[in-house]
C-alpha cells in the first residue's frame, strides 16, 4: 500500500477505537440518547475522517503527479535522443544516396565510353 494509504488507515482505526472507548466509558448514558444525539455523535465522529481523506488525497494526488512529470521528463529526453539519432540515421542515408548516385554515373559513363570505343572501331575496321 502507498504511504498516505497506510497512514490513513492508521489514524481512521485510531478514531474507531475512540469512538468506540468513549460510548463504552458512556454507555450508561448513550443508551438514553435519543436518534437525534446518536446522529449528532456520528456526523461529528465521520467529519474528521472525511477531512482526513480528503486531505490525504490531495497529497497523494501530489505525489502522483510530481511522479508522472518525471516520467514525461524522462520520456521527453529519450524522444529528443531518438530524434537526433534519426536525424543522424538520415544524413547516413543522404551520404549513401550521393555515393550510389556517383557510382551510377561513373557506371553510365564507363558504358558510355566503351560504347564509343566499340563505335569507333568498328567505324575503322570499315574499307
Amino acid at each position: 500500500m502507498k504511504r498516505y494509504t497506510i497512514i490513513g488507515v492508521i489514524l481512521s482505526l485510531l478514531w474507531i477505537v475512540t469512538l468506540v472507548a468513549l460510548i463504552y466509558l458512556k454507555r450508561a448514558s448513550a443508551s438514553q440518547m435519543t436518534l437525534n444525539e446518536w446522529g449528532d455523535l456520528l456526523s461529528g465522529f465521520v467529519a474528521p475522517l472525511a477531512l482526513l481523506w480528503l486531505v490525504l488525497g490531495y497529497l497523494q494526488q501530489g505525489e502522483e503527479l510530481r511522479l508522472n512529470t518525471e516520467a514525461l521528463k524522462s520520456q521527453q529526453i529519450e524522444l529528443q535522443n531518438q530524434v537526433r539519432e534519426t536525424a543522424a540515421l538520415v544524413g547516413n542515408t543522404e551520404r549513401q544516396a550521393a555515393a550510389a548516385e556517383a557510382m551510377a554515373d561513373t557506371a553510365r559513363k564507363q558504358i558510355t565510353d566503351a560504347r564509343m570505343r566499340e563505335l569507333r572501331k568498328s567505324l575503322n575496321g570499315r574499307p
